[in-house]
C-alpha cells in the first residue's frame, strides 16, 4: 500500500480505522528504502523498532 496523505489524513484514517500504524509505518519504511540509496537523508534507522512501536499504537 502506498499512501499519500497528509499527516491529518493519516490521523483521521487512524481514528476511522481505515490506515493502521503497522500499514502506515511498513509504507514509509518501503518508501525510504526505495529513495535512501539515492538520498542518504537517515543517518539511523530501525525498522524492527519502528514496527514494534507501530504495532504497539495499534
Amino acid at each position: 500500500m502506498t499512501f499519500s496523505l497528509t499527516a491529518l489524513d493519516l490521523v483521521e484514517g487512524f481514528r476511522r480505522g481505515e490506515v493502521s500504524p503497522v500499514e502506515a509505518a511498513e509504507d514509509a519504511l518501503a518508501a525510504i528504502e526505495r529513495v535512501d540509496g539515492e538520498l542518504n537523508a537517515f543517518c539511523l534507522l530501525d525498522p524492527e523498532a519502528t514496527l514494534a512501536d507501530a504495532r504497539a499504537a495499534e
